[in-house]
């Protein structure tokens, strides 16, 4: 049975709920009953807040994650023998948030069309609670459309205050910035990661060299052996067993050069396109639109934070290491200014 949260407790024989994982899984029922997230946009939200298969700790599929939010287990009932009874084990959700997930199934697992899309809504989560940030529209009376994001607050009323889409598409911008590498600094990466790749590629083809030099000779003595096993000069045992003694050795010397070969090919600089894109992304998100933005910040960040009206952001790799690393070292030298977290750069 699929289910996260709740768990037979050996000693008791009873269902208990895990206080721990209990307001994720929460959170991820009041999700789906909204209609806006697909069940593929909750997975990965569940994975990003720490929720999948609990051997393998892999993300859950849509299919399994199914399962989960129709459990009938999570209000307080459970099936036996296709007959649903009610439980003695403490409800995780109400009945009618239950429902209401239901309601969304019906809905051919889509999320819900929307007059309005919300380009930032599935990046940013709390600072305060750790829960998801939505967005709302409001028009003012000239007419004009205004959208602010706030905490979905979902394990109750905390610090967060709303922030409207322009201040966060602001944040935002410095996020990518972060990340970006002048003309100067992307030539000097470049420079010094081939410096520092020559010797290495020089090896792997020196040893590519004396293992095919090696290979050519097996196959030279079995051709020479061959031709003396037709000629009588040696029996069949003899000509068997080194068959045998070159077969392994050759398929050895195989397996290492298609070895040095895939490394060589990973080595060779033939072009670098997260460096590249790092050169390149913030003019990219200054041009674009929000939904487009949105689109790249995907590919940059796993999260973002937003606290007290600054970004505390986790970057992908490598552009974690460009965030925190080189580019600013050679910029801008300085202590760590983070009051997040020790790996994440907050932007205010």
């Amino acid at each position: 049975m699929h289910r996260w949260a709740i768990a037979n407790n050996i000693a008791t024989n009873l269902i208990e709920v895990d206080p721990q994982t209990a307001p994720l899984v929460q959170e991820l029922f009041h999700l789906y009953a909204t209609q806006r997230y697909s069940l593929k946009q909750i997975a990965a939200i569940s994975y990003e807040k720490g929720i999948g298969y609990r051997k393998s700790g892999r993300p859950f599929t849509p299919g399994s994650l199914e399962k989960i939010l129709k459990n009938p287990l999570y209000y307080g009932h459970f099936r036996w023998d296709g007959h649903l009874y009610p439980g003695i084990h403490e409800p995780l959700i109400s009945r009618e948030l239950f429902d209401a997930t239901q309601v969304a199934f019906h809905r051919h697992n889509k999320p819900r069309k929307q007059k309005h899309t919300f380009a930032y809504v599935g990046l940013v989560s709390c600072g305060y609670c750790g829960c998801a940030i939505t967005a709302e529209q409001h028009v003012k009376e000239s007419g004009r459309r205004h959208v602010y994001y706030r905490c979905t607050a979902f394990k109750g009323k905390c610090g967060q205050g709303y922030m409207r889409e322009e201040a966060l598409a602001d944040k935002f911008a410095d996020v990518v910035k972060a990340i970006h590498l002048d003309n100067g600094t992307l030539n000097w990466i470049v420079t010094a990661l081939k410096a520092s790749q020559k010797d290495e590629l020089e090896f792997h083809r020196q040893a590519m060299d004396d293992l095919n030099r090696e290979l050519g000779k097996i196959r030279s003595r079995m051709s020479q052996a061959y031709e003396d096993k037709l000629d009588g000069k040696i029996d069949e045992q003899i000509w068997s067993d080194l068959q045998t003694k070159s077969k392994t050795r050759q398929e050895t010397l195989e397996r290492q050069i298609s070895a040095h070969l895939a490394a060589d090919r990973n080595l060779s600089p033939t072009g670098h396109p997260d460096l590249e894109l790092a050169n390149r992304a913030y003019d990219l998100y200054l041009q674009q639109p929000h939904e487009e933005r949105a689109k790249l910040l995907n590919f940059l960040l796993s999260n973002a934070l937003l606290k007290d009206g600054n970004l505390c952001p986790t970057y992908r790799k490598p552009f974690d290491m460009l965030a925190n690393g080189v580019s600013h070292q050679r910029r801008r030298p300085q202590g760590d200014l983070n009051p997040c977290c020790r790996r994440e750069r907050p932007v205010s």
